[in-house]
């Protein structure tokens, strides 16, 4: 049984850094025109201790990005309109629609 009473749970997590939420307007300072497709920044990681950035991407069938590989970072879709199609390892992926 755990013998940590209520007051000391409380000054422990005192301790811990928590997130801060913050907002952003899009705007022309956020948005971007790259390879013929538009980027709205959302989240940029020196806003987030580089710990998580989230952008809007709207792009026009067939302008996407060439191959390439992350070494450090992880990219995570959601596709709110029309299809998109992955190469996973070299393999083509399955269809993404919304």
């Amino acid at each position: 049984m755990n013998n940590t009473n209520g007051s000391e749970v409380m000054k422990q997590v005192e301790k811990q850094e928590l997130p801060t939420a913050f907002a952003r307007v899009v705007n022309v300072d956020s948005t971007l025109a790259y390879m013929g497709s538009l980027m709205t920044f959302l989240a940029k990681g020196s806003e987030t201790g580089g710990r998580f950035a989230l952008m809007e991407y709207h792009t026009k069938p067939g302008n996407e990005p060439p191959p390439h590989v992350h070494e450090r970072e992880h990219e995570l879709y959601f596709v709110l309109e029309g299809t998109m199609r992955l190469l996973l390892r070299g393999q083509d992926s399955r269809h993404w629609r919304p």
